[in-house]
């Protein structure tokens, strides 16, 4: 059974691994031991001893963010995978993966491993640590978006940590689809992540506009901009969604476009998991004559888990 279970965990750190390198989280530190710095508030209800010695650190990844200003980014990341559906009532689970996880947080936090991670970037003002839950599940039986079924889940009032991502069957596959699809269908493209300019981010001059490393912030949203360019020019801005293509959002995310891009000349983009041309095309059309002809860029919609229907899209 030991056995088993350790190879299920390399499994899924194997997977999230590749992913990695997928989204440019490139030369992330694996499995990392970090001493615990409250052996006693962190012990194990089934210790004998009372005693925690240690933290693992499945993946650690640092980066300067382009989202804030003069910031470094700590991602500490847990990932727990298994061959057994999602619970039908996840909470209590979900409970312990997050105490284990906000544990270590609090350990790095206060760690000579930090220093030295840290002492890897030239010059910043802020660093923060974040956590990274990717909670996967192989079983051809399970259901997949496990995060809606945990907003009613309350967690210990002395947890000690700022923020923590969670990354579930849904959110890891959206990503993936997208990037294999803009890959597949935009070869001849430079494929970035967009970087758009926010109160926290407008007076750094050294952040870019987009680049090849996801921001942690966009790990678990619902909405993924990106730019493609082609012989060194920006070619085309797009806009991905999980959620099904909705007539009604469409005004909302060529008008985002529009704002983003400053009207310049490229093609937008936009990737729905289910658009149909013939299902949706009136739709479009309706979207984009609602500007009045201000729109002067050529609008693409395509599905980024396209099947057979999907060529009569081309």
């Amino acid at each position: 059974m030991g056995e088993l279970s350790k190879l299920i965990g390399e499994i899924g750190e194997n997977i999230t691994g590749n992913f990695f390198e997928l989204i440019g989280w490139n030369n992330a530190l694996s499995n990392e031991s970090l001493k615990c710095l409250k052996p006693k508030k962190h012990a194990l209800k089934s210790s004998k001893k009372g005693i925690k010695g240690t933290h693992g650190i499945d993946y650690l990844y640092s980066y300067r963010s382009s989202l804030e200003s003069n910031t470094v980014h700590s991602l500490v990341i847990s990932v727990k995978n298994s061959d057994a559906p999602y619970p039908n009532s996840p909470i209590s689970k979900f409970k312990d993966h997050m105490t284990d996880l906000a544990q270590t947080i609090e350990c790095y936090n206060g760690s000579p491993f930090k220093g030295k991670q840290l002492n890897k970037f030239s010059s910043y003002k802020k660093s923060s640590d974040i956590g990274v839950l990717f909670w996967l599940s192989h079983s051809d039986d399970t259901y997949h978006d496990v995060i809606s079924k945990l907003e009613s889940c309350r967690l210990d009032s002395d947890l000690n940590f700022s923020v923590i991502y969670v990354v579930d069957n849904q959110k890891i596959e959206f990503i993936f689809q997208v990037m294999n699809q803009l890959k597949l269908s935009y070869s001849n493209h430079d494929i970035n992540f967009y970087y758009p300019d926010t109160s926290i981010n407008v007076s750094d001059t050294e952040i870019s506009k987009y680049g090849k490393i996801l921001p942690v912030e966009y790990i678990n949203s619902p909405v993924i901009p990106f730019i493609l360019k082609k012989t060194g020019e920006i070619d085309t801005f797009c806009i991905a969604v999980s959620d099904n293509f909705d007539e009604g959002e469409m005004p909302e995310l060529i008008q985002a476009a529009r704002n983003y891009t400053n009207d310049i000349t490229c093609d937008y983009l936009f990737l729905f998991p289910n658009y149909l041309r013939k299902k949706h095309n009136n739709a479009v059309l309706n979207a984009i004559s609602s500007f009045e002809n201000e729109v002067k860029n050529n609008v693409i919609v395509k599905s980024y888990n396209p099947d057979y229907r999907s060529l009569n899209d081309a």
